[in-house]
């Protein structure tokens, strides 16, 4: 009987840990893709890596317009914070891309999965006219255009089918953990007879 156990217990775990393995995701997401600053102002933004980790490049379109404070980061499931300034008026893009070494915990290379985030330098006059045109927009506006900036700020540039699918995977992955069971009863079955055979 313990040896029977004992063949339940390893099928058991080979069929539950080997679909969440097989759907497990990863990757890095950046908090924001929109900034607006002054000249000589500075602020920051944080990248941070689920299931993941690896080297990320970092770069600027325009070092006139916006510089950064770091060329790369080594992330290992946590999160780091970069600084961006803001040297003259213009608009610049800052590009977050994962180098070759960036992976999952489950070895899948995520090379070439990037984020842009783009840097809008204005003059202070321009930052106080958007200001009142700011408060003459009704409430309900302001809310769409946080959303619509929280939806877009999480959908990587590409690579995004390992992060997107999350939801169509979990219902995948009930599904295959619901047939394992079935299966592990029908195995279990066949061993209980096949040791009540040996019995006798």
């Amino acid at each position: 009987m313990k040896k029977i156990l004992l063949e339940l217990a390893t099928i058991l775990m080979v069929a539950v840990l080997a679909p969440l393995k097989a759907f497990a995701v990863g990757g890095f997401s950046v908090s924001t893709q929109d900034i607006t600053l002054r000249p000589g102002e500075s602020t920051t933004f944080s990248i941070t890596a689920s299931n993941s980790a690896g080297k990320i490049d970092l770069s600027t379109s325009d070092a006139n317009i916006a510089s950064i404070n770091s060329d790369n980061i080594f992330l290992d499931m946590d999160s780091e914070d970069i600084t961006v300034k803001a040297n003259s008026v213009g608009t610049a893009t800052i590009t977050a891309s994962a180098s070759s070494n960036f992976a999952t915990y489950d070895e899948e290379i995520l090379e070439g999965q990037s984020y842009t985030i783009t840097i809008n330098v204005v003059e202070d006059s321009q930052t106080d006219d958007d200001t009142q045109d700011d408060d003459t927009i009704d409430d309900q506006d302001d809310t769409k255009t946080a959303e619509s900036a929280e939806n877009i700020a999480n959908t990587p540039d590409t690579g995004s089918n390992s992060q997107t699918n999350s939801g169509s995977s979990q219902i995948i992955l009930s599904s295959i953990i619901g047939a394992s069971f079935a299966i592990l009863s029908f195995m279990a079955f066949c061993l209980y007879n096949r040791n009540k055979h040996t019995n006798k």
